[in-house]
Order: C-alpha cells, then sequence, then structure tokens
C-alpha cells in the first residue's frame, strides 16, 4: 500500500521542491550600505516636503524649489509658506537636505528673509514685497521677490556650515525716465549700479565701489536689502 504524501520523507521532499521553486523567483535587491547615492534628478519629486513641518498657521504653500544645495549629489527641497490667517500674510522659508534614503531633515527656518506682504496690516494696500519664487541652479539659493516698480534677488550659497548670502541685485523705476541697476557681489565686496532710459536707448554707470561685508550675512536671520537703492549696514 503506498505511503501518505505527508509522511516524514513526503515532507522533506515536499521542503526541498518549495525552496528549489523560491530560489527561482525573482527578489528585489535592497541597497546596500554604503552604496552610491541617488542622483538628485532621480529623487521623485512628490518625495520631498510639501507643507514643511506641517504647521498649521503657514498654511499656504507659495513656493517650492527641488536642487542639490549641499553637494551631496542629493536633491533638497526648499519651501515657502505663507500664513493667510495673519493680517500681515507673513512667510516662512524652510530649507531640508535630502537623504539617499528618501528622507530629509529641516536645516534652516527663516521667518523674516521674505517680507509679509502687508508690513502694516491688511488693509488693502500692498506695501510689502511680493513673493515671486524661489529658484536652485549651480548650487545657489535666488529668493526672487518684487515691488510695483522694481525686481530683487538675494542669493545664497551653502558654505562654512550655513547659507550666506553672496548676491544681491535690483532693478526699479525710479521715476518716468530713469530705470536703476544694482549689482552687488558680497563675496568680493562689489557694488555697482546704474541708470539707463527706461526704452533701453542708454546706460550708464553712476556708483561702482567695495562694500566689504564680514562676515557674510546668514539666511537664519537675515532681513531682505531695502528696496530703497541704498544699501547700509
Amino acid at each position: 500500500m503506498p505511503r501518505a504524501f505527508l509522511e516524514p520523507n513526503g515532507i522533506l521532499i515536499l521542503v526541498l521542491f518549495v525552496a528549489a521553486l523560491n530560489s527561482c523567483l525573482p527578489h528585489e535587491n535592497p541597497t546596500a550600505p554604503g552604496a552610491a547615492p541617488q542622483e538628485a534628478a532621480t529623487l521623485p519629486a512628490d518625495n520631498t516636503p510639501d507643507t514643511a513641518t506641517a504647521q498649521s498657521l503657514y498654511n499656504y504653500l507659495a513656493g517650492k524649489a527641488i536642487g542639490d544645495l549641499d553637494k551631496d549629489g542629493i536633491a533638497d527641497s526648499v519651501t515657502v509658506q505663507q500664513d493667510t490667517t495673519d493680517n500681515t500674510h507673513p512667510y516662512r522659508l524652510q530649507v531640508f537636505f535630502g537623504h539617499a534614503d528618501g528622507t530629509y531633515t529641516s536645516v534652516v527656518t527663516a521667518d523674516h528673509v521674505i517680507e509679509a506682504t502687508y508690513p502694516l496690516g491688511s488693509d488693502g494696500m500692498n506695501e510689502g514685497h511680493r513673493f515671486d519664487e524661489v529658484v536652485i541652479k549651480k548650487g545657489t539659493l535666488d529668493i526672487h521677490t518684487s515691488l510695483i516698480h522694481s525686481n530683487v534677488h538675494h542669493i545664497f550659497r551653502y558654505q562654512h556650515g550655513h547659507f550666506e548670502l553672496i548676491g544681491f541685485s535690483q532693478d526699479q523705476l525710479e521715476d518716468i525716465n530713469t530705470v536703476s541697476e544694482e549689482q552687488y557681489n558680497l563675496s568680493t565686496g562689489q557694488y555697482i549700479r546704474y541708470k539707463e532710459a527706461p526704452d533701453g536707448t542708454g546706460k550708464s554707470e553712476v556708483e561702482n565701489r567695495v562694500i566689504p561685508v564680514s562676515p557674510l550675512p546668514v539666511l537664519d536671520n537675515f532681513v531682505p536689502f531695502t528696496s530703497k537703492g541704498e544699501i547700509t549696514y
């Protein structure tokens, strides 16, 4: 009489059959410790922080940028949120460093680098800087704001363990006949100011001097330069 399939010898045969079958099936290979980090471009945008630390007061995501800021080959994230429940409508900028495993660490929270939309209160007059965008380009962080007749850029680079202001530029319509342009390289201290006709027919240099800055302003507690065409310390 034949033996039952699940008797001792039958069980051994079944185990060996399952093990052989399992060895033929495809398996995911987990990333080995010390493996090369992912390139910035391979990190999907939906992995990055959207609402920063999800703080309820800063309820509106006004801007976001993805790119490598700390030169480790992994995409970092910058978010700008606005608190529309406050009558000044202030902004909060946060920087998150990305890691190879897809996680992010908050490294900077700056509440004053972008001026509130209504510094004197939301009485219907937009007196502050309008936030336009944040851009990560060639490892630098460009914060672009504007007024009715001017465009302003503050450019930061991660160095010496924090984000330092290395560049400032502004162009504005001073009056109906004059457009001025400022360019300030804080790394070298070189400050140049131009004036030109609004139609672009003429441009002249009106100021060229060195304004040394040491130490460089840092993002954490930075307040934007004035839009009046004057830089003072």
